[in-house]
């Protein structure tokens, strides 16, 4: 396709070079030759007038020109994609198709059991790659770097300062904060009041990038002592035994206790927000039938969690 002069193909190779920063591995990424990738790069140069890319020392780096069109340039192909989409047949069974998620590890080891069996059983040929969250999260998801995040209800905690469009949301699964402690703190041996839990030393998450948590989030509100950063919802028992410090974790996290050896679950003294995980995707994908397809594996997963009530204490 051409559009005044301009062959549309060229964007697909402009982006994988944008992205790659590399033209062998763009040619790589692209399945074509390297001298095929160089020819490409000499034609965007040529319609752009820009380098696109230049060399700075053993690498090569965007141009402040090639910089701004990474955004509307993974939009257009994003967009394009679902265009041609639009009322197509889809088949789990024979499509092959990877789908890109980014979740906390929280969420990771919530569903990905109960979606991996519906993959093995539904689609032999689809596969899942998934990121744990970050303050890159919801740029990836509006750029179509990404295909669904789970967040926090709160899109602002994981990224404050995200100002694009809207996206479309479907609550999953919800969840509530209890603590763990040490079975040797004596302070909490008769149980957790709410002075102990103020006055205690806490652990808490934070995903990375300066996304805060929830648990963050309620520690900070509340003017709570946190003695120990973590960087996955995983690791927060893993630092309590033998010491006096308090992790407040979701529920479903421990539903497990074997592993909590050292340690015991009690209720959280304190009034916190409860744990709404949603699903984000681009309105762009809205009736795509794969990814529509896959949103309702999400959604089923999610539908065979157990409540929250019927987890072990």
């Amino acid at each position: 396709m051409h559009l005044k002069g301009t062959d549309l193909n060229l964007l697909v190779a402009l982006e994988a070079l944008l992205t790659e920063k590399s033209v062998t591995l763009a040619a790589e990424r692209l399945h074509v030759t390297q001298p095929a990738m160089s020819n490409a790069l000499k034609r965007i140069r040529d319609r752009f007038g820009d380098e696109i890319l230049v060399r700075n020392g053993r690498t090569l780096e965007l141009t402040p020109a090639a910089q701004t069109m990474i955004v509307p340039l993974q939009e257009i192909l994003a967009q394009a994609e679902a265009l041609l989409n639009v009322g197509s047949a889809f088949d789990p069974m024979t499509a092959r198709k990877t789908f890109r998620i980014m979740m906390s590890d929280y969420c990771a080891d919530i569903l990905l059991p109960p979606i991996s069996k519906a993959l093995s059983q539904l689609a032999p040929n689809i596969k899942c790659e998934v990121d744990f969250l970050n303050n890159k999260a919801l740029y990836r998801l509006w750029s179509g770097d990404v295909d669904l995040c789970v967040t926090p209800q709160d899109l602002r905690l994981v990224d404050p300062s995200f100002k694009a469009g809207s996206f479309q949301r479907k609550e999953i699964f919800k969840d509530r904060f209890v603590c763990i402690v040490a079975t040797s703190n004596s302070a909490t041996k008769d149980g957790l009041d709410g002075e102990t839990y103020r006055t205690s030393p806490h652990v808490c998450v934070r995903f990375g990038d300066g996304t805060i948590s929830m648990d963050e989030q309620a520690k900070k509100q509340l003017g709570l002592d946190t003695k120990i950063i973590v960087p996955t919802v995983a690791t927060l028992p893993k630092v309590v035994p033998g010491t006096d410090i308090i992790a407040t974790v979701p529920e479903r996290l421990i539903r497990d206790t074997r592993h909590l050896e050292g340690m015991k679950v009690l209720p959280c003294p304190l009034e916190i927000p409860e744990i709404v995980e949603t699903m984000s995707w681009h309105p762009r994908a809205d009736h795509d039938p794969s990814h529509s397809w896959f949103r309702q594996v999400m959604i089923d997963a999610s539908a065979k969690l157990p409540p929250v009530s019927a987890l072990a204490p």
